[in-house]
């Protein structure tokens, strides 16, 4: 990872917001610009299974709109949660979700 690279940053600071039922499925991030900034989209699948999921999973979707993340010459400018899954698992009664988000991370001059 390059150090201008804020992919894994992000990956990271997403999964300590998210709590311990949190992990990321799959992500992937392609160069941004527009004629005043310079960044890159980011697609991330995120999971939460466990006993408190459902619970994990909700209070990440109520307050991912207001979080901030501190990520060192970055800034997200837009995170938004695309798509969510509920499951339950009928012979175990355990609930997971999936989540699709985007974001796009810029350069903070």
């Amino acid at each position: 990872m390059k150090k201008s690279d804020p992919h894994e940053r992000l990956l990271r600071a997403l999964l300590g917001f998210a709590g311990p039922t949190a992990r990321i499925e799959r992500a992937s991030a392609v160069p941004w610009a527009s004629a005043t900034f310079q960044g890159s989209r980011h697609d991330i699948q995120m999971s939460f299974e466990g006993g408190s999921a459902r619970d994990d999973a909700s209070a990440f979707f109520d307050q991912i709109g207001d979080a901030e993340f501190a990520i060192a010459g970055h800034i997200v400018a837009d995170l938004a949660i695309d798509e969510r899954q509920m499951r339950c698992d009928p012979q175990t009664g355990q609930s997971s979700v999936t989540a699709t988000l985007s974001a796009l991370v810029i350069e903070d001059w």
